[in-house]
């Protein structure tokens, strides 16, 4: 898919927000005839080149909101989203960490996957020691 392309689908998308948001994934993608590819890209490009410019925003969607996306220039919306991505961040390094700790003593030690594993063990243990200190402090 070519830029101008994906440019006219973030715009048809903001569009489609201004209109009849809030909307989930699902009622964007049914509305618009887009398979969710197209919408994830549409997406992806709205937040990132348009609504800069437009001085707007799609937060994340949140579960006690029904996960709709939406478009708003206000912060709370934006913070709640923000807030949740974050926390869906730290348990997926903590996953991550713990499945690098599960795979690191069965590799090779000295092998390219032994130091990558031994790298990601390091720094995640690192920030993950960081979030907790700011968390508790």
């Amino acid at each position: 898919m070519n830029l101008d392309a994906v440019h006219l689908h973030a715009e048809a998308l903001l569009d489609l927000l201004v209109d009849e948001g809030p909307l989930t994934s699902d009622e964007i993608c049914k509305s618009m005839a887009w398979p969710k590819g197209r919408f994830m890209t549409a997406l992806r490009y709205a937040r990132i080149e348009l609504c800069p410019v437009l001085e707007l925003a799609i937060p994340h969607p949140v579960p006690e909101e029904g996960w709709r996306y939406q478009v708003t220039t206000e912060w709370q919306p934006v913070e709640r989203g923000a807030a949740f991505a974050l926390g869906m961040i730290e348990t997926r390094l903590r996953s991550t960490h713990r499945d690098v700790q599960t795979v690191k003593p069965k590799l090779p030690r000295g092998s390219k996957e032994w130091r990558r594993a031994n790298f990601l063990d390091k720094h995640l243990d690192h920030i993950l020691g960081t979030l907790r200190e700011i968390n508790d402090g």
